[in-house]
């Protein structure tokens, strides 16, 4: 089923990265290969689910069932897109089989309703699905099958059609690298239509290229085209290697473009994050790299970070002594200060609210998962909140995702005796969500605008476009000032002249919707 491209190796020298905060960093950043890409499509080649272990509906007081089988489905993921539609990928066992898969499950409902969009039966041993969204769909990244050990594979699922789910994959193994382990992934919103950049990959695997023998270096993998990608790694100031990395997370600031990937290591108290530029290219094709970081004091070591970032405000949490610990900057880890989340706690993970102002923290405490919120950008937490009693405990087993109007959760339970995929809220935030209500022609257009979101929503940019048809007026912009928690208003064209089709793409917000029509001199017909 997946076709494996070839892949092409070029050789690029490494340059020093100066660290801008106080702690001295010796590690840089080298490009390693830009392939090729192998291109596979499983909208027709994916496999059904026996119909024993068919995803079920039914919402209970703590949590709702996504796929409850004789299995244990383990280390989920999920995200929901702007319009709705959510998505969840595990990994899942055939039968009860020891052999598992990374599965992909798909709601339209608000989650009443899970429908498979497919699983790889040729990448049984895939670990740690990864899965977030953009404004096109849902991504996920996915390392190292059993049996190809430096295997990544890149996936794309339409937020309209998930089934027609496509994507890539790249052998790096040829160059003895891999295998892989603890993808994680980050997804930004690009401009332009080039739907394939829709963001990056960190995880930590073996290093072999050109003799080398490293365990747990830190990887970066993301597309550079449609048809290639690049793979890229950390090295010293000599250019080795470095290893010893264990965990990895990745995140891009929608706002600066600026990725970072934090990795911790076994051998080193303190936490390595690598930045890089993904709203620019280099002349060699790659996103220009920024510096890293040394997060951390050398006192004790801290493990399992999680991190966000937002317009340069960035939150880390991470174990620390036992105890959860978050280390917090305005200015993109230029200078960061640290506070404390809860003492005797495990396994923490950090997302942002969809109000793009309040931080949500959840960790595992005497086997019970809790989340916290930080309104201060990680300064303090407050407002605790138990939400999983039944939680099979360990990393990533469970994992936070921003709702439309709240922080929601999804988890390993194990209230039936075997490891479930559940999902429920884990922190109630306030925010607008803003729909397109309606659209009607005439004389011009108008468009109802609704806020169905819990708070008041402010300085809501919004367009109106005519492609083809349209001479005069054929594009309107505007701002809503203020729009309260279920009010709406209208927003309209101006003086309209045209004739004939033509398309047209209506913006509000974070929302785009397109739909065709007929001008006829002032009036917007055939709606």
């Amino acid at each position: 089923m997946g076709i494996i491209g070839t892949l092409l190796c070029t050789a690029l020298g490494a340059s020093a990265t100066t660290n801008a905060n106080e702690y001295e960093n010796d590690l840089i950043s080298t490009k390693l290969f830009k392939g090729s890409t192998g291109i596979f499509k499983t909208n027709t080649e994916k496999v059904d689910l026996d119909r024993s272990v068919q995803p079920i509906a039914m919402t209970i007081d703590n949590g709702i069932p996504v796929l409850q089988t004789e299995s244990n489905e383990m280390h989920p993921s999920m995200s929901i897109h702007q319009s709705g539609t959510m998505c969840t990928t595990f990994e899942y066992a055939i039968d009860g089989a020891f052999e598992y898969y990374p599965e992909f499950l798909f709601s339209t409902d608000n989650g009443e309703t899970w429908q498979e969009v497919g699983y790889f039966p040729d990448s049984y041993g895939c670990e740690y699905p990864t899965l977030d969204d953009n404004e096109f769909g849902f991504h996920s990244v996915l390392v190292s099958p059993v049996g190809e050990p430096g295997t990544t594979w890149m996936i794309d699922m339409p937020a309209e059609d998930p089934t027609n789910m496509a994507g890539a994959t790249n052998d790096w193994g040829q160059y003895n690298v891999g295998p892989f382990d603890m993808p994680s992934v980050g997804c930004y919103n690009m401009d332009g239509e080039e739907e394939w950049n829709f963001g990056g990959s960190a995880f930590t695997g073996y290093f072999g290229y050109q003799g080398a023998n490293v365990l747990g270096a830190a990887w970066i993998y993301y597309p550079t085209s449609e048809s290639s990608s690049s793979l890229s790694w950390v090295t010293d100031e000599e250019g080795n290697a470095l290893g010893g990395f264990v965990h990895s997370d990745f995140v891009i600031d929608d706002i600066s473009k600026i990725s970072y990937a934090i990795y911790d290591n076994e051998g080193d108290p303190n936490l390595f994050v690598r930045t890089d530029d993904f709203g620019n290219w280099d002349e060699d094709g790659y996103h220009v790299d920024g510096p890293n970081y040394i997060v951390g004091d050398d006192s004790s070591n801290i493990m399992y970070p999680s991190i966000q970032a937002y317009n340069d405000r960035i939150v880390i949490v991470a174990v620390e002594n036992d105890n959860v610990v978050c280390f917090y900057s305005n200015d993109g880890l230029e200078t960061y200060q640290k506070s404390i989340v809860a003492n005797d706690a495990m396994y923490p993970d950090v997302v942002l609210g969809p109000d793009k102002t309040t931080f949500v923290c959840s960790y595992v405490q005497d086997g019970v998962l809790y989340s916290k919120n930080s309104n201060d950008g990680g300064v303090t937490w407050n407002n605790e909140m138990e939400f999983v009693e039944e939680l099979n405990i360990g990393y990533r087993t469970s994992q936070l995702f921003e709702g439309l109007t709240e922080v929601s959760a999804v988890w390993e339970d194990v209230r039936n005796g075997n490891s479930d995929i559940y999902y429920g809220t884990a922190s109630t935030v306030q925010a607008p969500v803003i729909e397109i209500e309606s659209i009607s022609g005439g004389f011009g257009m108008k468009i109802s605008v609704v806020n169905s979101g819990t708070a008041e929503g402010s300085d809501i940019d919004w367009s109106i476009t005519f492609d083809g048809g349209v001479f005069v007026g054929s594009e309107t912009s505007g701002t809503i000032s203020s729009l309260a928690p279920g009010a709406s208003t209208t927003i309209k064209t101006g003086l309209i002249l045209g004739f004939g089709a033509t398309e047209v793409t209506i913006t509000v917000g974070g929302m785009t919707q397109k739909t065709s029509a007929k001008a006829f001199l002032f009036f917007v017909l055939g709606l």
